[in-house]
């Protein structure tokens, strides 16, 4: 299937989904929240599951903690449901393709997966979400 933006660019709708929970987490950082939260945070940062529609939300004073973040979402998850999160969709920003961050990937085995620049509609999971 085919969708096309709003700018008349044509591209192929994501068509991997996720047969069990953990199989697939959709995330994204939201742009600057104001006025700002009552604890100064100016960010938040949702991860969905892609089998059952289930939405994390963790607050950030700065995008730069998003590794961090990801880190305590992967431990408490894998923890509580005895499952490992086998891939992970994102837009291409610098806050996911930090150096750290894709050793961290390839470590512990997660794949990645991208929507092309521009075109948030590819991850249009937590595009709605936010």
């Amino acid at each position: 299937m085919y969708l096309v933006s709003k700018h008349g660019q044509i591209f192929k709708k994501a068509e991997y989904h996720a047969r069990r929970c953990l199989e697939l987490v959709h995330t994204d950082i939201s742009s600057l929240l104001t006025p700002k939260s009552f604890s100064e945070n100016m960010y938040f940062i949702t991860f969905t599951d892609d089998y059952t529609g289930k939405t994390w939300i963790y607050f950030l004073k700065e995008k730069s903690k998003a590794f961090d973040v990801f880190k305590k979402f992967k431990a408490m998850m894998e923890k509580t449901t005895n499952l490992y999160i086998k891939a992970l969709w994102s837009d291409i920003g610098i806050k996911y393709m930090s150096i750290a961050f894709t050793n961290y990937y390839e470590e512990q085995g997660i794949k990645r997966f991208f929507t092309t620049p521009y075109l948030p509609q590819q991850n249009g999971v937590v595009k709605r979400k936010n």
